[in-house]
């Protein structure tokens, strides 16, 4: 007990205070019962003739304090997880739902006290149900972390081990560190975007699709700010058996490195599609990927000779930019999808390589990307997104059904 006394006034009560804003003391003047109570340290604003008078003052303060054994579940299970921690004399430790009874923010400010509080020579195995617990762990020591994954099947345990090392890629990315990957633990499926309003819109139809169906939605949407993310994050999650799904632009064909590393992430082999890969991005062109030098001069000089006008206007500068500018076959593919894609042998080897995509979970958005599943709705981005609910607010509407027929054939 003593040593108890000792750590409490070293420094557990900043600790204690930090997430719950209360501080720790001790009345040890009850015999062989200790009590801790919430309050302030007792601060005398006078002198005593005695000890013994002192002492007596001192304990009729602390009993108006409110002990902790009294307080709500909340405080009395994060007391009673770090008084156990405190105990350095033993060498591992059990925790089951260090998370219950606290707001996230203090579940995440307990992962980061279990993972200050464990010595080198202490080891914690932790159940738990929260995020916010393994981002408080990381955040800390993420070279001690590993995950375990338990899922069940009818009356069997399965287990899928995540090592440090594994994680290391992941969690070394300050944006997805940051992101609400940890979440994807404790869904059944997971479903990568590009972007956050790829996310939303996607995710909207898919809840709309599981409610028309009578069921609940267990999928997480992540965002992975790029396709150049999308590729360690799917095998991230694939090693915990996640059942993962990835939706990509169909311009992710355009970065051969990006598009391998995809699809390898999804256990495809990259010489089983590399062929079809080639024979699609070689017979992909663009109706002006060049510029003639005869048909610029003409057409700009007709626009110089059009005015009398020292200055060029904006609409002529427009004009002539629009006549020396290029549109890259990637800008005519994503704005039109595959039907871009030349006919005969590249689009049967697009059909090939498509099937093989979405057999592993990728699918590619058939339109080129999420804004021309609704053309006749502006922008990009969130605020395309954004304007689109406005104006359609009901997902039973006709123009979202090939979003609804895309979601619905990733079989989630």
């Amino acid at each position: 007990m003593l040593h108890l006394i000792v750590n409490i006034e070293s420094g557990y009560q900043i600790i204690l205070r930090k997430p719950l804003g209360l501080r720790l003391l001790q009345i040890i003047l009850n015999g062989s019962t200790i009590p801790l109570c919430v309050g302030e340290p007792v601060k005398f604003d006078k002198e005593y003739e005695d000890e013994q008078a002192r002492q007596e003052a001192y304990a009729d303060i602390l009993e108006t304090y409110k002990q902790v054994q009294n307080q709500g579940d909340g405080i009395k299970s994060f007391t009673g997880i770090l008084l156990y921690l405190m105990l350095d004399y033993f060498c591992t430790f059990l925790i089951d739902e260090p998370e219950s009874f606290l707001h996230p923010p203090q579940a995440h400010i307990m992962g980061q006290i279990i993972g200050q509080a464990l010595s080198d020579k202490q080891q914690c195995f932790i159940s738990t149900h929260s995020e916010e617990i393994i981002k408080g762990l990381l955040e800390v020591c993420p070279e001690r972390i590993k995950i375990i994954r338990i899922t069940r099947k009818d009356d069997t345990n399965y287990f899928s081990v995540l090592d440090n090392n594994s994680f290391e890629v992941v969690w070394n990315d300050p944006l997805l560190k940051y992101s609400n990957i940890m979440s994807s633990l404790f869904h059944n499926s997971v479903v990568l975007c590009e972007s956050d309003s790829d996310c939303k819109m996607y995710s909207i139809v898919e809840s709309y699709l599981k409610q028309s169906s009578g069921k609940y939605s267990e999928t997480l949407f992540i965002h992975c700010g790029g396709k150049q993310r999308m590729s360690k994050i799917a095998l991230a999650l694939r090693v915990l058996k996640i059942d993962v799904k990835l939706i990509a632009d169909i311009d992710v064909l355009n970065d051969e490195a990006v598009f391998k590393g995809i699809v390898e992430a999804f256990g495809i082999d990259w010489t089983t599609v590399q062929s079809d890969y080639n024979t699609i991005v070689g017979n992909l062109h663009s109706q002006k990927e060049k510029v003639n030098r005869n048909d610029a001069k003409t057409s700009i000089n007709r626009i110089i000779d059009g005015s009398q006008n020292q200055d060029l206007s904006n609409r002529e500068i427009k004009e002539i930019r629009t006549v020396i500018s290029t549109i890259s076959k990637w800008e005519t593919i994503k704005s039109a999808g595959i039907t871009a894609i030349p006919s005969g042998d590249a689009a049967r080897a697009f059909n090939r390589l498509n099937q093989t995509l979405q057999l592993n979970g990728i699918h590619i958005v058939p339109v080129g990307e999420l804004e021309c599943f609704i053309k006749d709705i502006g922008g990009h981005g969130p605020e395309w997104t954004n304007k689109v609910l406005e104006e359609y607010p009901y997902i039973d509407n006709p123009v979202y059904n090939q979003i609804r027929e895309f979601i619905e054939n990733l079989n989630l």
